[in-house]
């Protein structure tokens, strides 16, 4: 279990004994006392129980555990959270909202280990052969064989690294997404416009953090919000559409969860794309590559017998 995924399980654990009426110190320390939840999850609440006893906020006490890394964004959130008084459901929003991204990393890793496999095999058969083809009953070397393997490489890593590229651009958190779904968690807790645009500031990352900026400057200066975000080109004419008519009507944060849902829709669709498209084209990239090595490599010395002993 990698510290993302550890995480995850602890916020899912604590937001459990929060929703029990738990006090917040005391569920950290049933969860270090606890056998059931692993060693490290119980090194990690036992370590941020330490912090918060020398004064430590509970996110400020997350950011520096000492346990595991846990992303700013997160740490973010729940400092966010910890300010609105919601630390319980903020938790549950940190644990719901990440697990997509795994799931769909899951089956990306997945879908890469018998790609993974015939590139490594096929590599080092190769550069086995390159090494030692006297051993093997070669008097000597193909011209272009030692050419040809390099270029081989030489595709699978760029067309690797291109891969791994679109993943990640894939598994990051949509900033549209984390703003709008923010924005919502923060007015469902009570708070009006500008504080939960303040506390979204925090929480959202540095890029939402500059747009929060700027919405509250105009906000100040009496332009309604559905014209300070489509000013900003904020949202899509469709999500602007639905703010607008929601800031009319009193519902904006109903809208919010509305346009949030849509987004979220539509990276759902992107990734189930990226899935049905992408491993039919890395395998077809393999395909490439083992092709390279046969007729540039192996080939030469099968259907070539001047370079037999």
């Amino acid at each position: 279990m990698n510290d993302r995924q550890l995480f995850l399980s602890f916020c899912e654990h604590l937001g459990g004994l929060l929703k029990a009426e738990l006090p917040l110190r005391d569920a950290l320390v049933v969860l270090s006392e606890s056998a059931g939840c692993g060693k490290k999850q119980a090194a990690l609440s036992r370590s941020i129980f330490d912090f918060m006893k020398k004064g430590y906020s509970f996110s400020s006490a997350v950011s520096v555990n000492g346990v595991i890394h846990v992303d700013e964004r997160i740490c973010s959130l729940i400092a966010a959270a910890e300010r609105a008084g919601n630390l319980c459901e903020m938790l549950s929003f940190v644990t719901s909202s990440e697990s997509e991204s795994r799931a769909f990393t899951s089956k990306i890793l997945g879908a890469c280990v018998y790609p993974l496999f015939v590139v490594v095999f096929s590599a080092c058969a190769c550069l086995f052969l390159l090494q030692h083809s006297s051993l093997l009953g070669f008097k000597r070397i193909p011209d272009g064989a030692y050419s040809g393997f390099l270029i081989s490489l030489i595709f699978i890593t760029l067309f690797s690294g291109l891969f791994f590229w679109a993943v990640r651009r894939k598994t990051s958190e949509n900033p549209q997404l984390l703003f709008f779904n923010s924005l919502s968690f923060f007015l469902s807790s009570g708070f009006d416009l500008k504080r939960a645009l303040s506390l979204v500031s925090i929480a959202a990352g540095l890029k939402n953090a500059s747009l929060c900026s700027v919405l509250l400057k105009k906000l100040s200066l009496g332009i309604p919000f559905s014209k300070a975000l489509q000013e900003e080109g904020a949202c899509s004419a469709e999500a602007m559409a639905l703010v607008c008519l929601a800031e009319k009507s009193g519902r904006l944060r109903e809208a919010c969860e509305t346009v949030a849902s849509l987004i979220r829709e539509e990276d759902r669709e992107g990734r189930q794309n990226f899935l049905r498209y992408g491993e039919p084209l890395l395998l077809a990239a393999v395909g490439i590559y083992v092709l390279i090595l046969a007729q540039n490599v192996v080939l030469p010395f099968i259907t070539n017998f001047d370079y037999l002993l």
